[in-house]
């Protein structure tokens, strides 16, 4: 676990580094040229009897303090970093010239200190260095440093002054530099969305999933309170829609900027000016995914963002650092699993307050006729108009409303979920419009419900249109809906009504709860 950790932390800066295992408890660590040799070890208890009940520790031993004094003589910087699971912190001791080379030596570090460490980043325990031979105290203070296991590489790039007494003020302020920049995992989930979507609208469920991935992966390295963890500025809107927006842009800007990789930018008509081209996403790209010929492997870019995502969503910290899969072992829904789908998806919460704006789509990444007439759909401004309708209705019943890639909008009322498709229809393609509608909330019903089971099993379907059908709508249609348990509604002055009594049956009891 600690050494997936360590070369997890290393691996997101997208930095050069070089990990080496010398012994079971030693590393040897290259990072852009400085070189550490490292003891790594568990914090443990001190053990029973001890003054102190919230002491904690990890010993060496005089063989291993050899090894160290040895690969030290070769200009490698030696550490002792001790690990603790519960906080998800590493503490870092000084190795000076008060170790004590022929004895088993104990170094210290306490509960509340780790745990503030994990709260608010970094923090820092004082004890007083302990002889072996006799009871004496040295006059001699040594410093426990813990910080947030995930900033790993941010302690190695300060090592000169991770010792010094006002290393708090020093390292509080550093930790907020050093998470601005885009992680690795986040830009490859960037990059796959780019070369499947770009160009496309902020506002689309797409970026919105992309965004919530990314808050959910801080959230599970312990960067909380974000203002912690990240500047004021980037935690009040952190990785936000218009956040992971400009990030495709920047993305966009910098494989045009590269004469290697500016034959793979997405073609459209305008660019936008003064755009910062994103240079570290292009050397992930060149690093990871460029084949030969320059050609763009995209199964194994789609294929590793979904690995990324699939670990976001178990939030085990085990998996999520480590290469071994996480066995669905229940089907509790109270616990995240990993499901094995093509394209796992996640349901966002509804933002009632975006404005809609032109929708720019690439179809030529979509090759089923239904999906592209689907997203066609989805992106003209009577269908969000329809939606945000029926979400605000919602929002006036106190209910809390949800959409995804796929879903248009799920809530929940009395113990059963609610979902809705918005289809907008003229007389030539009503009948196409219903469809299409049956077949989706057929497919989600069953993906969302029955396979992922995100949304409750207990769940009633609604076909919502934008206007009244019942003059060409045809009876077969009618009782075909019936039978499928989906409700036919439609907005009409800015109400949801249904068909009335005479017509086959009464549906309107299905929709109740919204009038």
């Amino acid at each position: 676990m600690i050494l997936d950790l360590i070369n997890y932390s290393l691996d997101q800066p997208v930095i050069d580094f070089d990990v080496k295992i010398v012994d079971q408890k030693l590393i040897k660590i290259n990072q852009e040229g400085n070189k550490f040799i490292i003891c790594i070890n568990e914090i443990k208890s001190s053990g029973k009897g001890r003054k102190n009940p919230f002491e904690k520790r990890i010993q060496i031993s005089p063989r291993i303090k050899r090894l160290l004094i040895e690969n030290e003589a070769d200009d490698y910087k030696p550490l002792l970093l001790g690990y603790d699971k519960d906080t998800n912190t590493f503490t870092f001791w000084k190795f000076d010239i008060y170790i004590e080379t022929n004895t088993m030596q104990s170094f210290y570090t306490r509960s509340q200190n780790l745990k503030k460490a994990q709260n608010e980043g970094c923090d820092i325990y004082f004890f007083k260095r302990r002889q072996a031979f006799y009871r004496g105290i040295v006059n001699e203070r040594n410093q426990a440093l813990s910080v947030n296991a995930f900033l790993f590489p941010l302690v190695l790039k300060n090592y000169n002054q991770i010792f010094n007494r006002n290393i708090l003020e020093i390292l509080n302020e550093k930790i907020r530099s050093w998470n601005k920049p885009y992680t690795k995992d986040e830009l490859i989930l960037c990059l796959d969305l780019y070369f499947k979507k770009y160009p496309i609208s902020r506002n689309s469920p797409e970026i919105l999933e992309i965004s919530n991935f990314c808050i959910r992966n801080s959230d599970l390295k312990g960067f909380l309170p974000r203002k912690k963890f990240y500047h004021e500025d980037i935690a009040k809107n952190f990785r936000n829609f218009n956040g992971i927006s400009r990030k495709l842009e920047n993305i966009d800007s910098g494989l045009r900027d590269d004469p290697s990789t500016k034959h793979l930018a997405i073609k459209k008509d305008t660019i936008k000016k003064g755009v910062v081209p994103d240079k570290r996403a292009i050397i992930i790209l060149k690093k990871n995914y460029i084949i030969k010929s320059k050609i763009l492997d995209k199964i194994k870019l789609s294929k590793d963002a979904k690995l990324i995502k699939e670990k976001i969503i178990s939030n085990d910290v085990n998996f999520f650092v480590g290469n071994t899969n996480l066995i669905k072992v229940s089907k509790d829904k109270t616990k995240n699993e990993i499901q094995h789908q093509d394209e796992p998806n996640i349901l966002l919460e509804f933002d009632l307050n975006h404005s809609y704006t032109d929708k720019t789509l690439n179809l030529d990444n979509i090759s089923d006729p239904i999906e592209k007439h689907n997203a066609l759909n989805r992106a003209t401004r009577l269908h969000e108009e329809v939606l945000i309708k029926l979400a605000k209705k919602c929002e006036s019943k106190g209910l809390r409303t949800w959409k995804s890639i796929h879903i248009d909008l799920y809530t929940e009322y009395q113990n059963r979920g609610k979902l809705f498709e918005v289809k907008t229809f003229d007389e030539s393609n009503l009948d196409q419009q219903i469809r299409h509608g049956i077949i989706q909330l057929k497919e989600y019903y069953f993906r969302y419900a029955m396979y992922n089971e995100e949304i409750l099993k207990n769940t009633d379907l609604f076909l919502l249109l934008n206007n009244n059908p019942e003059e060409i709508i045809k009876s077969f249609q009618i009782r075909f809906l019936k039978d499928q348990n989906i409700t036919l509604c439609w907005m009409q002055n800015n109400k949801i009504v249904t068909f009335k009594k005479d017509k086959w049956s009464d549906t309107r009891p299905a929709i109740k709860w919204l009038l």
